[in-house]
């Protein structure tokens, strides 16, 4: 997995080195990916994607302009409905890029959490998307990343 400054040329490097015939169909990254660069690459290459989002004081914005009413009920792969959680979508812009989906989870923080002056009593996870899912199989489908990594880590473990 690259450090944020290589991601472009990672993906770049994992594009060329691939089959003739096979592409790539879907991008689950966590923040490191979360750039200007990556997001017109991944665009320019019609590459969908699920990546965690970094809280700049845009999106942040954008966050806080989501209307109470929009937030919705989460339920769980297993369908589970997670009642300290809610999930919203809304759009949001990065310069150069344009327009894409942002799908934001939002969690009660516990009572021995810090709260902090932006997230107050939540915390909010974000995710840039193109997928035109609905908002619960969007973070279905960027969760399914975390299983991947645990799976990657045993695997590491037990075979050096």
């Amino acid at each position: 997995m690259p450090c944020s400054k290589d991601a472009l040329s990672y993906l770049e490097e994992c594009k060329a080195s691939m089959p003739v015939g096979t592409h790539i169909r879907l991008l689950r990254g966590d923040a490191a990916y979360y750039q200007r660069d990556v997001l017109k690459w991944l665009k320019e290459n019609r590459i969908h994607f699920t990546i965690r989002a970094i809280k700049d004081p845009e999106l942040k914005r954008t966050i806080q302009a989501i209307d109470e009413s929009e937030w919705a009920p989460y339920f769980d792969s297993d369908g589970i409905e997670q009642s300290d959680t809610r999930v919203a979508s809304t759009a949001h812009s990065m310069d150069g890029i344009g327009y894409f989906r942002l799908v934001v989870i939002r969690r009660r923080r516990d009572a021995g959490d810090q709260w902090d002056l932006f997230d107050g009593k939540y915390k909010y996870h974000p995710i840039a998307t193109n997928l035109k899912d609905s908002t619960e199989n969007v973070v279905h489908l960027y969760n399914q990343r975390g299983r991947m990594e645990d799976g990657i880590g045993q695997l590491k473990g037990d075979f050096g």
